[in-house]
């Protein structure tokens, strides 16, 4: 082979590698448009395309990152959500063969023009910096609503045409209800407080004068019925399979309402001595659902700051009144422990002392009342989940406390 063939050879390779680090180093000139503690997002000069970067772990060098992604069409995203999970959490929902990959999750949300047309497009990338689902949807990004309770982000986009949304789960990146949907024109993306998909129906809550309005669709998004509830929407929870509690404010009084998607029904949250509509008093403070022995329980409380007292109410399956507690202090913080996570525990902050209050979820009585000196810091559930220990801070002083949960 000549010399001549030699050096065509080399010279070829030469303007390969130039080519290859040209590529790949070429994000270094781009314009950093975002710079957080863990990642940069950084914008071409021309602003039509961007790159996610990962920055490696505790290194201070400028552009040392340990993973790229991109380069993506479009604007820089402006709408950043970070989510970052736990190795025992992961395992149990990918194994531990699969779950290092999602230790962080971001969802990226940026503006895209084509054709003179907006488009939203949306990116969920793992701990890799590898993008593990995209979607697109028609308009304007709107800010993405977490929804911590169930794993999801809420995202809409609209433009004069209309609004569309997207249910997604941020942590694996799947869609967490049917495929973009677009809102009935009676609905306005800024009047909706929440949005939920449980099985196959669709349940829009949505805030107007004085009042809620709880949509029911079916999976297709069609109309089945809706709710017209007075007051101010306070706070929701469900069971994931057929039933919604629904809590609103009114004047100084808290009320909840069992939405029943089965049967297409509200039933009004009544006690045996109360009047229908007869509200807990108090400003709406807690919303929570719990399983226990196999049957679901709600708990909702609210805060009567007159009387300095915090009242409780633990419904049954059927949303029936199992018990309206009332203690003294402010919640300062709740925790479910027990052998079939059967106790609630309330930490009521007092003003010198901390109240610890245990309920049993399967009939809504107190089991214990303990007072403590100081103030709440934080409580762990024993092994045997038959005590818990209690940490208060007197005055500096870390204070362990017992706390008997049987």
């Amino acid at each position: 082979m000549s010399y001549g063939r030699y050096s065509g050879i080399v010279l070829f390779l030469l303007l390969v590698l130039l080519a290859l680090y040209s590529c790949s180093s070429s994000w270094k000139d781009w314009n950093v448009v975002r710079n957080e503690i863990d990642f940069q997002i950084r914008e071409d000069p021309g602003g039509v395309k961007w790159m996610y970067l990962r920055k490696r772990r505790s290194s201070a060098q400028v552009d040392d990152f340990q993973y790229q992604a991109g380069p993506f069409d479009g604007f820089a995203p402006k709408l950043v959500n970070q989510f970052n999970w736990t190795g025992p959490y992961l395992d149990s929902v990918f194994g531990s063969k699969d779950s290092i990959q999602y230790l962080k999750t971001v969802v990226l949300c940026n503006q895209r023009i084509e054709e003179n047309k907006n488009f939203c497009d949306i990116r969920i990338l793992n701990d890799h910096g590898e993008v593990i689902r995209m979607y697109s949807m028609d308009g304007i990004c709107r800010q993405p609503r977490v929804i911590a309770r169930d794993r999801q982000c809420l995202i809409f986009a609209g433009n004069d045409s209309g609004q569309r949304w997207l249910l997604l789960d941020y942590l694996t990146g799947k869609q967490a209800g049917p495929a973009i949907m677009e809102l009935p024109r009676s609905i306005t993306e800024s009047s909706i407080r929440e949005l939920d998909f449980i099985r196959d129906k669709i349940i829009i809550t949505e805030q107007l004068m004085n009042q809620i309005v709880v949509h029911l669709f079916d999976a297709a998004g069609s109309p089945l019925e809706k709710f017209i509830i007075p007051g101010e929407f306070k706070g929701s929870a469900h069971n994931g399979i057929d039933k919604k509690l629904v809590v609103t404010q009114h004047g100084t009084e808290t009320f909840a309402d069992l939405v029943l998607l089965n049967n297409l029904k509200l039933v009004p949250v009544v006690g045996v001595a109360d009047a229908v509509g007869q509200g807990l008093a108090g400003m709406s403070t807690e919303v929570q659902y719990h399983k226990t022995g196999g049957k679901d329980r709600w708990v909702y409380a609210a805060f009567q700051h007159s009387a300095d007292q915090q009242n409780i109410r633990i419904l049954d399956e059927n949303g029936n009144l199992l018990k309206t507690q009332v203690s003294n202090g402010q919640i300062k913080a709740t925790q479910i422990m027990g052998k079939q996570s059967d106790r609630m525990v309330w930490a009521l902050d007092r003003i010198e002392n901390i109240d610890m209050v245990v309920i049993d979820l399967s009939n809504g009585q107190v089991v214990n009342t303990v007072s403590m000196p100081g103030k709440f810091k934080n409580m762990f559930e024993n092994p045997d989940h038959l005590n818990a220990w209690v940490f208060t801070d007197r005055i500096g002083a870390i204070l362990k406390h017992e706390l008997p949960l049987y």
